[in-house]
């Protein structure tokens, strides 16, 4: 699988790896703590010529600095090593095998250090990675979270603010977001073969089938685009989800209707006929956005000693994780946990993390979260400003099948502690040893929250091999709360007949809005309800002499204050304002070749203003205030309009005639 991967990495720079014999395992404890020194002492009676060498240690080590994996450019020997807890994924591999193409780190040709080009890309193809696609870099390490998002605030030597790639193979983001090389990186690894390694046992037999798709997860119906990779592939055909599509496109889009987890096939043709097939089990996840909703709050005390059925571990490393612990800020209870100390893992950082249910928000205005933490990191964590690597906690959400987290707090360190530093024991906090912390999420104040159905929140543990953290006392409370539909006023639909009014949505969580109408000085009295879309009510006007109105929004679970009350007046004609209001002159009426409508607003009033047409649409609106105020009617078909104005004691609407 680690080869099939690669060479979905590797093909567009015309490079398919295969295994060359059988893998040789090599018998020996002393090699399995691995030091650079030792290199030549294994790799000397073992390599193979003209072949890329692999090895794969327990750990990988150069003096005191733990490694993943290492090579040299060429001309060199033909070794790779990496350590194999970083082999669980394709990233470590392909990284190196792009040092050992010619690749340099996108943050430069240090290890540690930081990169000398500047994000205006003056002079990339000498700084730097000396490639110009690449975005600049200032060196990733502990600098992107568990949703692959930079979250370092470092600039360059002009002062401008970095943007890197965390998911270019050749950085130092986490393994998991690496997945892509650049164009010009293509270029380079292919010259390094041919110029650097053109002694390589390169196979003429090219023809295996390879794909890949853009996403490989998110909610149904998901739409998923493939690509062929086949080298020298003449035909194709594929089959999703064991559905013989009958699709021999290289550039398939296939849709996936229902949650669940997908295999996909390709069946690839070479011009000799011959035929290769590939299938990847469970590549594609499709999901229930609305899978594990809950409606109620969450109130976690972490009793007993499995996790509640609907929270999620994400265990990105395969290693560590959240686990439930029997210490707790309460007693009788118990909390999260994450052991630091005593972390499995060959190399560091490692991410977990701990996602709670769902939330629909259709009805939910805000949040109100908070937990308690403690933690004592280790004495010796490095923490310095140019390359910070120490435990860090995070609470983040994510809005419908977005993959993207938004962090409402990220702490790490001695920030994060809330203990003495601690370097021989594993750290158990004692009952003064918690810190507090509390958030509210506002969701009206969210960009484009209306296109979003849920919500989830999670945790995000970045380990580094520090001391113990816990976690008690979860608390997410969704709150319902509405706010007071605005602006409400009167439009005519007919001249003298029905009655039309309209308001402005406020809030972003009702399910509807409820009309009240008093006649005579009557009590007010519900008279409909509308869906939320609607924000507009027509009647018949009723026969009484003074009508008035008032509307409110509401949701399962709240209902919001009235909106101020309408005082529904008689529709003048023309250029005559209601009976008893200050005089405001509307012209010219009718409009004719100028196409501007005047209003003469008396000195001190403000009002605004909606203009509809006859059917009872809003075309505009916005304030006029003092003396003169045009309306521009170009482009407007002929016809009859309607312009209403309103202020807190009074509504009057002018009938336009567009000539």
């Amino acid at each position: 699988e680690l080869i099939q991967e690669l060479n979905e990495l590797y093909v567009n720079a015309g490079i398919l790896f295969r295994l060359e014999g059988d893998v040789n395992i090599i018998n020996n404890d002393n090699f399995f703590d691995l030091d650079s020194s030792e290199e030549g002492e294994l790799a000397g009676p073992n390599d193979v010529s003209s072949v890329v060498n692999m090895y794969f240690s327990g750990t990988l080590t150069s003096g005191q600095a733990s490694l993943c994996g290492y090579t040299r450019f060429p001309p060199s020997s033909d070794r790779v090593f990496v350590a194999a807890g970083c082999a669980t994924g394709v990233g470590t591999t392909a990284h190196e095998l792009g040092h050992y193409f010619t690749l340099y780190h996108t943050h430069g040709r240090t290890n540690n250090g930081t990169t000398d080009e500047l994000v205006a890309r003056v002079d990339c193809e000498s700084l730097g990675d000396e490639i110009c696609d690449t975005a600049a870099d200032p060196n990733l390490s502990g600098k992107v979270d568990g949703g692959c998002n930079y979250i370092g605030g470092d600039v360059d030597a002009n002062g401008q603010q970095f943007v890197p790639d965390p998911k270019n193979l050749m950085s130092y983001s986490l393994q998991s977001c690496r997945d892509l090389f650049t164009p010009s990186q293509y270029d380079r690894i292919r010259n390094g073969l041919e110029n650097g390694r053109d002694y390589l046992n390169i196979s003429s037999d090219g023809f295996r089938a390879s794909f890949t798709a853009d996403i490989r997860s998110g909610c149904a119906p998901l739409s998923v685009q493939f690509s062929d990779n086949t080298v020298t592939g003449n035909t194709r055909k594929w089959i999703f989800g064991g559905i013989d599509t009958e699709s021999f496109s290289d550039e398939p889009i296939a849709v996936f209707e229902e949650p669940g987890t997908y295999s996909v096939t390709l069946i690839a043709t070479n011009s000799v006929g011959d035929t290769d097939t590939l299938t990847r089990n469970n590549y594609i996840t499709v999901r229930d956005r609305f899978e594990n909703v809950t409606d109620s709050a969450l109130d976690e005390n972490f009793a007993g000693s499995l996790f509640p059925d609907d929270y999620s571990i994400i265990n990105i490393d395969n290693l560590g994780f959240f686990e439930v612990s029997d210490v707790s800020n309460d007693s009788g209870t118990g909390s999260i946990f994450i052991n630091g100390f005593n972390y499995d893992a060959f190399s560091f950082p490692q991410v977990d993390l701990l996602e709670f249910p769902n939330f629909r928000i259709d009805e939910i205005s805000s949040f109100n979260l908070s937990f308690s933490h403690a933690y004592a990191y280790r004495s010796g964590e490095a923490e310095t400003e140019i390359d910070p690597v120490y435990d860090s906690l995070g609470l983040y959400y994510s809005l419908g099948c977005e993959s993207e987290s938004v962090f409402l707090w990220k702490s790490g360190g001695s920030e994060l502690s809330t203990a003495p530093p601690e370097s021989e024991v594993a750290f158990v906090p004692i009952s003064n040893q918690w810190d507090v912390n509390t958030w509210e999420l506002d969701l009206q104040a969210l960009d484009d929250i209306v296109e979003y159905d849920v919500i989830r929140f999670g945790f995000e543990a970045v380990v580094y091999g520090g001391n113990n953290l816990y976690i008690d006392n979860l608390i997410v409370q969704p709150r319902y709360d509405l706010i007071a539909p605005g602006f409400l006023r009167e439009t005519d639909v007919e001249f003298g007949g029905n009655i039309a009014i309209t308001w402005f949505e406020e809030s972003i969580n009702e399910l509807g809005f409820i009309i009240e109408r008093s006649l005579d000085e009557g009590e007010f009295a519900e008279v409909a309800r509308v869906e939320r879309n609607e924000r507009r009510y027509e009647e018949v006007r009723p026969e009484a002499q003074r009508v008035r109105y008032r509307v409110k929004a509401f949701n399962t679970f709240s209902e919001s204050e009235f909106t101020d009350i309408l005082d529904v007046g008689t529709i003048t004609s023309l250029n005559t304002a209601v009976s008893g209001a200050q005089e405001i002159n509307v012209y010219p009426n009718p409009l004719s070749d100028r196409r501007e409508l005047t209003l003469d607003i008396p000195p001190g009033e403000k009002y605004i203003y909606q203009l509809t047409n006859v059917y009872g649409s809003t075309i505009m609106f916005g304030t006029v205030n003092n003396n003169m105020n045009i309306i521009s009617f170009l482009g407007r078909e002929s016809g009859v309009y309607f312009i209403t104005l309103s202020n807190e004691f009074e509504n009057k609407t002018f009938k336009i005639l567009v000539e």
